[in-house]
């Protein structure tokens, strides 16, 4: 991703605090909010009389509190809103009540919640977050109280590595690192039992994997998308843009939609929309041409005479983008998304009657870029008609979508004619996609839901 503005630090993180150094160390230690802790008046005057005397600012904070000196140094409170394009709110007065348990990160103090989202878009592991608006008095049941009560101030950012088990708490709003893409039906979060290897060096892990050199990774389930959504993110390290063996280098992520029953198999299963071998429908959610350039495209016809046809890594119903890059290609005027930080792609797929649309998203801070259906006019075939969009809906209906994956040389890729294409090499080229979520309805096979969705 995009590094996020850290802002100046007397005016951003001016009372920042790290779990586990003075009152603050219950928490790490016991894995709960720290208990309150109230100071007595004669305690509270000899504190203020040292810091008159000019004593150092340690001996204050533990004559009055890690919570005062906070509100001193913040100030006025400021308003809580978070740019649609760093995070969503999941709810307002939301609290989090497995917090011991999936929090990550350093516990800071910051006076906005827009910062505490920047703070969350610069780990690879938060995905959603709490900030505290305010310390007015929280009304909650009992077992609601964990973090409204304890001793939490304003201005508290914690960030958490897993989706939170959400519970009322009024000094709290709830936060998701990425906005969702609109959708319908259950969430899954393919863990690593759920995903596969076809070939080549990949590391598998929960949500996501990395392939380094050459491999291709894919679920073991299928979804029917239609009305769903697949999110993910993407880092491309180190690929580089040119080619290998007369091949252009290429990161893909993508859906299939093979014929057959129970968990997909590579050997057996694979088909992919190029004329000239097994044929099924498929869609290009993200293709790339090294760091150099990018595109979406759909395939739905193994017929010369049929809408959206390709002969083998030809082009067929696409759109192609440039990238910001170190390997540019040339003028690049659309190019918004640079491919040497990671970034964020979300797709949609509404649905009405027998029809199905395509949305793709890329986001990368405040940059934002969006292909519909609609914009798969750059190839020979043209922009697909309703035709195409039927077929979408039907293969998804009637056989489920399978997410591949893959990095090798290919003989087509998106801006071909413009990026570099001198000699280059895969070694220490690696595709990683995290995060993922796929949201829809199992057609074959079984995948795990995402913690919200249980």
């Amino acid at each position: 991703m995009m590094a996020p503005s850290r802002g100046d630090e007397s005016g951003t993180e001016r009372a920042q605090l790290r779990v586990g150094s003075g009152p603050a160390a219950p928490l790490e230690e016991a894995g709960t909010a720290p208990p309150r802790w109230r100071p007595s008046r004669r305690l509270a005057a000899a504190g203020a009389a040292v810091a008159c005397a000019g004593f150092v600012a340690g001996v204050l904070v533990r004559a009055v509190g890690w919570r005062s000196l906070a509100r001193q140094a913040l100030g006025a409170r400021s308003a809580g809103l978070v740019s649609e394009a760093a995070a969503e709110l999941v709810g307002s007065s939301v609290g989090c009540r497995n917090l011991a348990s999936i929090r990550t990160g350093e516990l800071v103090i910051l006076d906005s919640a827009q910062k505490c989202a920047d703070r969350c878009k610069e780990r690879s592991d938060c995905v959603q977050f709490n900030w505290q608006k305010g310390n007015t008095p929280g009304r909650c049941g009992r077992d609601e109280c964990d973090m409204a009560e304890y001793g939490y101030t304003f201005g508290t950012c914690l960030m958490y590595k897993q989706p939170c088990e959400t519970v009322h708490s009024d000094k709290w709003d709830l936060y998701s690192a990425e906005p969702d893409p609109p959708g319908e039906g259950p969430r899954y979060c393919p863990a690593v039992s759920d995903l596969q290897s076809g070939e080549g060096a990949s590391a598998l892990e929960d949500q996501g994997w990395t392939i380094e050199g050459s491999g291709r990774v894919g679920t073991r389930a299928s979804f029917d998308l239609n009305g769903g959504s697949v999110q993910f993110m993407v880092q491309l390290e180190g690929v580089p843009s040119g080619s290998v063996g007369g091949q252009l280098v290429s990161a893909l992520v993508g859906l299939i939609m093979p014929q057959g029953s129970g968990e997909f198999s590579w050997s057996e299963d694979y088909c992919d929309g190029s004329a000239g071998g097994k044929f099924c429908p498929d869609v290009h959610l993200l293709q790339t041409n090294g760091r150099s350039a990018y595109s979406v495209s759909l395939r739905t016809s193994d017929d010369a005479e049929g809408e959206c046809y390709a002969e083998v890594d030809g082009k067929s119903c696409v759109a192609e983008r440039f990238f910001q890059s170190d390997r540019p290609c040339g003028a690049a005027p659309d190019a918004v998304i640079d491919a040497t930080k990671e970034f964020y792609v979300g797709v949609s797929f509404p649905s009405s009657g027998h029809e199905t649309e395509l949305i793709v998203t890329l986001r990368q801070g405040d940059a934002e870029q969006t292909i519909r259906l609609a914009d798969l006019a750059e190839g020979a075939a043209g922009p697909p008609s309703l035709v195409s969009q039927k077929v979408l809906f039907f293969s998804l209906r009637a056989h489920g979508a399978v997410l591949t994956s893959s990095l090798q040389g290919v003989a087509w890729a998106p801006k071909g004619g413009a990026c570099p294409d001198g000699a280059a090499s895969l070694q220490g080229a690696r595709l990683r996609v995290r995060r993922l979520v796929v949201q829809g309805q199992l057609v074959r096979g079984t995948c795990t839901l995402c913690q919200d969705a249980r």
